[in-house]
């Protein structure tokens, strides 16, 4: 019979604990990393990804990496399909 309680349950706690917590730093360091190198970027038209609402730091600088250079898309549309989704704001009232 299986019980939830003694030292084995304890024990087994903890360590999940420690690794959720270490995962939430390790994620949190990692998103600043992110933030700092597309903060280094030269200034440029890529700067107007964070003008879509709804699109933060680490977000722009995926899609910054991902893209490369805007200028091999002819059409948005083309830049829709590489990514093969479309963002929009869907808010009620």
């Amino acid at each position: 019979m299986a019980s939830l309680q003694g030292p084995v349950v304890e024990a087994l706690i903890r360590q999940a604990v420690r690794t959720i917590r270490h995962g939430q730093k390790t994620t949190s360091a990692l998103k600043r990393l992110l933030a700092e190198a597309y903060d280094a970027l030269p200034s440029g038209p890529h700067r107007q990804i964070e003008t879509i609402p709804g699109i933060g730091k680490q977000t722009a600088a995926a899609l910054v990496a991902k893209i490369v250079d805007i200028e091999r898309f002819a059409t948005p549309g083309s830049v829709v399909n590489y990514f093969g989704i479309f963002p929009e704001e869907n808010t009620s009232g």
